[in-house]
């Protein structure tokens, strides 16, 4: 149980953008992805599927406050808080583009810094490096592996 809520913010942050993929109409961004994946069938269900990815959105707000109480490191938490203050004005606001995919990105930035399970220590990407995984690991994240760009920005996609 704890491994899992030290996990809430990503968590959160994967099952957002899967919800916000299978809502095309809502993300026109995501419609040739949502197609690709087979996901065009959830259109139907497209209110309850946006109900989950408000509440994937708030399950990451609740993992970046748990490991502020952990870390006291209130930049990730902030973050989340004005990217789930966004979502709530597109949603029950003015819908807004700017808004919707601007949340949608702060929400994804939480899988930019790393929880240590073993440790605790909440890791962030060294000055010059694209993420954690090149900064802490023992070889370079796998895009960069296979001569491709930094993996944060195909997360950023």
């Amino acid at each position: 149980m704890k491994r899992a809520a030290a996990s809430l913010d990503q968590i959160g942050s994967v099952g957002a953008l899967v919800a916000a993929i299978a809502a095309p109409c809502c993300f026109p961004l995501f419609t040739v992805v949502s197609l690709a994946l087979g996901l065009g069938a959830l259109g139907r269900y497209e209110s309850a599927v946006l109900y989950l990815f408000q509440g994937f959105a708030v399950l990451s707000l609740i993992g970046l406050a748990t490991a502020f109480m952990q870390h006291r490191n209130p930049a990730p938490l902030l973050l989340g808080a004005a990217s789930a203050s966004a979502l709530a004005y597109n949603f029950y606001g003015s819908f807004s583009l700017v808004a919707l995919y601007g949340g949608l990105l702060g929400v994804l930035a939480a899988l930019f810094f790393y929880d240590c399970r073993a440790c605790g220590a909440l890791l962030k990407p060294a000055a010059g490096d694209c993420c954690v995984f090149c900064s802490s690991g023992s070889i370079p994240c796998p895009p960069i592996q296979m001569g491709q760009g930094c993996c944060t920005a195909a997360r950023a996609v």
